[in-house]
């Protein structure tokens, strides 16, 4: 209910309206509505704060909550229906309530001891048998009903807001509650000087939202009384017609947006110019649903309206020559686009150029070190094997003392002196074998052939019955590596390596077999206000967070060292005559400047288009307080100080009589302070104008 102001020249306007919405209730569709024992005033029943839905919220949804049983909330969760339009429960109808200015105390008033606004509307329009409640004479009113008015206005320093009524009424001032008479009850007041009675102190020329819920629940009276000087206003209407409103009170999303498709969220449109309530169903918003990403290889969609896994594969980046498969646990693995299963060749991946794809080419593994003095070859399975050249295998030669030997690739024949050779005449030695006379004890010593050894840990040195010596390259399990300092297998942590940045690679044993683990790399570099994601290809990535708002008005902020936050969305226009408001359900909201002086009960304030600034003038006629002329002479008549309430003094000291002189004559300017009309005799000898005979 917001309140549309017409004010001709200077004056004050004699009404202003108020428009707003009554919601129409019957208690066959919310028991809520004249329940057994209607109860009693009941504070505390809503939340201290208004939301970003607008409208107030239950402290506790529990139907045994002693508030909820003293305020007969019967079915608590109904609650959210009383102000809000919902299809079946309850009937949408717009309404304007008249206030009357009363020019004495400066305020405009209300009042309705037999308030039923919407007799023979809604439901009991629908069906006339619903008309069955009736008041204390036997008449018939319609009783269950609520009414909602969202309103602004900017802060002059001196308001008040005054209410007298029944049944539930709750009044927010900054999303502040400031007024609470819930329950069912009596006619009973409540009422909220805005300079003392909040919490958050208001600041003068700011604008702020003024919230007001009332609902009549229970027969057989109805009362409504308001009184205030707070200048509302209506800074938008929306295609309903609803000053401040969202859309909510014609446009049923689950109704009038529905597309048939359970994968969208169906939105009724935000008002925006152009959209009116016979287009606004064209204006239907349709986002799909999003679902959270919960499988690592497949993407996750809507189906029939609930999020599942889908068949779709997420894909993996790409990475020049490497091969992608996903993993359910750990997501992408990259193998080489050109794998060796030859050791004996040389294979390598030729990068594609976006035209032709990676493609692979070998050539042979070159084995052959360069020693003349030793045989190489390779084994597709085991790679380069080598062994020294065995210049005796083919040699007749029984000379003990002949030792064959291989120079430059040519075998040759050295003949030991008989001091090294002739004790081991007459030894037999195998072709692996080597003898050699010790010089000390005079004996024959038969050893390996120091060849058979290579000095390599992670070979594998034989010699065969012709003396034939290989050098073979130990092969360990799993993901294990030779140590080339001990020669022991052990397990290596570069032989699980995916190519993915998002994995920790590691070689582990897991009961008997060695095996690669994948785990995955934690990206959290502690900072609050960045997401730490992680690709690939490139690793641990770092974003600036955006944090969500919450609804239209406040504004996602990240704090740094404590994360999301909101703030009020800006929404200056930056020209002077210019203001703005920031409405829930519609966004930023432009209207005129209300400007504000140092006197603002007394002097109007305009707003200067053309000279981009705030002037003021006298109200006429004057509000009641403003002829300051008249209450310096009032207060010399009575030898008082009475400030704000001279026109009581006269009322006291002067009658009724002197009360109207007062009144008519409030503008006229007294040229000498010391003349006192009540007791000064008339030079004209005429009636004393302020006296009057009891």
């Amino acid at each position: 209910m917001g309140i549309s102001l017409c004010i001709n020249a200077d004056s004050k306007p004699p009404t202003i309206q108020a428009a707003g919405r009554i919601l129409d209730h019957l208690p066959k569709y919310n028991n809520n509505f004249q329940p057994p024992n209607c109860g009693a005033m009941t504070k505390g029943l809503v939340k201290s704060q208004l939301g970003p839905s607008r409208v107030p919220e239950l402290v506790n949804l529990d139907p045994d909550n002693q508030k909820n049983e003293d305020g007969r909330m019967i079915t608590p969760s109904l609650f959210e229906t009383f102000f809000a339009y919902r299809k079946d429960i309850n009937i949408d109808i717009p309404y304007n309530l008249t206030l009357n200015y009363d020019s004495d105390r400066n305020i405009y008033t209300f009042d309705s001891q037999t308030f039923f606004p919407i007799d023979n509307q809604g439901w009991d329009k629908i069906d006339p048998s619903n008309k069955i409640y009736q008041d204390g004479d036997g008449n018939y009113h319609n009783f269950h009903f609520c009414m909602v008015s969202h309103m602004f206005f900017t802060y002059q320093g001196y308001e008040v807001f005054n209410f007298r009524g029944d049944d539930d009424v709750w009044v927010f001032i900054n999303s502040e509650l400031a007024v609470d008479l819930g329950g069912l009850h009596s006619a009973e007041t409540g009422n909220v000087n805005l300079q003392t009675g909040l919490k958050t102190k208001l600041t003068i020329g700011n604008t702020y939202p003024l919230d007001f819920f009332y609902c009549e629940r229970c027969t057989t009276t109805s009362t409504l009384k308001l009184e205030t000087n707070i200048q509302v206003f209506c800074a938008s209407y929306d295609y309903c017609g609803i000053c401040n409103g969202d859309g909510s009170s014609c446009c049923n999303a689950a109704v009038d947006c529905n597309d048939g498709n359970s994968c969208t969220t169906d939105i009724c449109p935000k008002p925006r110019p152009g959209i009116t309530k016979q287009n606004f169903k064209d204006y239907c918003e349709h986002p799909p649903i999003t679902c959270a990403q919960t499988d690592s290889c497949f993407k996750n969609g809507c189906s029939n309206g609930k999020c599942v896994v889908t068949s779709e594969p997420l894909g993996c980046p790409t990475q020049s020559c490497k091969d992608s498969t996903c993993l359910p646990n750990t997501g992408c693995k990259y193998t080489p686009h050109c794998p060796n299963t030859d050791k004996c060749l040389n294979v390598v991946c030729v990068p594609g150029n976006g035209i032709k794809p990676d493609s692979c080419s070998s050539t042979k593994v070159n084995c052959d070190k360069g020693d003349l003095c030793t045989d190489y070859s390779c084994d597709s399975v085991k790679g380069c094997i080598s062994s020294p050249k065995n210049c005796a295998a083919n040699s007749t030669d029984t000379n003990m003392c002949n030792q064959h030997y291989c120079e430059a690739g040519v075998c040759k024949v050295r003949q030991l002196p008989p001091t090294e050779c002739q004790c081991c005449q007459g030894q037999t030695v195998n072709k692996c074998q080597v003898s050699k006379c010790d010089s000390t004890s005079g004996k024959c010593i038969i050893s390996d052939n120091p060849l058979i050894d290579d000095g390599d840990k992670c070979t594998v040195d034989t010699c065969d019955a012709n003396g034939v010596i290989t050098h073979t390259k130990k092969v360990c399990s799993g993901c294990q590596s030779c140590d080339q300092a001990d020669g022991v297998c052990k397990n290596a942590d570069t032989n699980c390596d995916d190519f993915n940045k998002c994995t920790i690679d590691s070689c582990v044993t897991n009961s008997t077999q060695n095996v690669c683990q994948f785990k995955p790399t934690d990206c959290d570099d502690k900072d609050p206000c960045t997401d730490d994601l992680c690709d690939p290809v490139q690793g641990c990535l770092h974003t600036p967070t955006v944090c969500p708002g919450v609804g239209d008005c406040a504004v996602g902020v990240c704090v740094p060292n404590v994360g999301c936050s909101t703030k009020p969305r800006d929404c200056s226009t930056g020209v002077f005559c210019t203001d703005s408001i920031c409405i829930e359900g519609t966004g930023c909201a432009n209207f005129t400047r209300n400007c504000v002086g140092s006197d603002p009960k007394c002097k109007k304030g305009t707003c200067n288009i053309e000279k981009q600034e705030c002037e003021y003038s006298d109200y006429s006629p004057k509000p009641f307080g403003c002829n300051k002329a008249a209450i310096i002479s009032t207060g010399v008549i009575a030898g008082i100080v009475v400030a704000g309430a001279v026109a009581l003094a006269i009322m006291v000291f002067g009658g009724k009589k002197g009360y109207d002189y007062w009144k008519n004559h409030q503008e006229q300017k007294i040229s000498n302070l010391n003349s006192n009309p009540l007791y000064t005799v008339n030079p004209n000898s005429g009636n004393n104008p302020l006296f009057q005979e009891n």
